[in-house]
C-alpha cells in the first residue's frame, strides 16, 4: 500500500485512530498501520497530521490522530512492528 495517495492514507490513519480511541489497543493500531506501507507508524502518523491540517480536516479528527501519535510516543517499550 506504499502507493496509496496521501489523502486516502490520511483517511485510513484517521479510521485507525478512531478505532484506537474506542478499543485502546495500541498493538492492534500498530498492526493496522503496518498494512499501509513500509514507513514507521510514527512517520505515517506525522505525515497524516500535516496533510490533515493543510487539507482542512476538522479539529476533532486531527486531535484523534494526535492522540494515537501520543500513545505511540509514550508507550514503553514501543509496540513491536509486525512484518507484513
Amino acid at each position: 500500500m506504499d502507493t496509496l495517495r496521501i489523502d486516502y492514507r490520511t483517511d485510513v490513519v484517521l479510521m485507525i485512530a478512531e478505532a484506537y480511541q474506542n478499543d485502546q489497543d495500541l498493538e492492534l493500531a500498530v498492526r493496522r498501520l503496518a498494512i499501509l506501507g513500509s514507513n514507521p507508524p510514527e512517520t505515517m502518523i506525522e505525515e497524516s497530521i500535516q496533510f490533515a491540517q493543510k487539507a482542512g480536516y476538522t479539529e476533532p479528527d486531527i486531535s484523534r490522530i494526535q492522540s494515537l501519535q501520543s500513545a505511540l510516543q509514550t508507550q514503553s517499550p514501543p509496540p513491536r512492528i509486525p512484518t507484513p
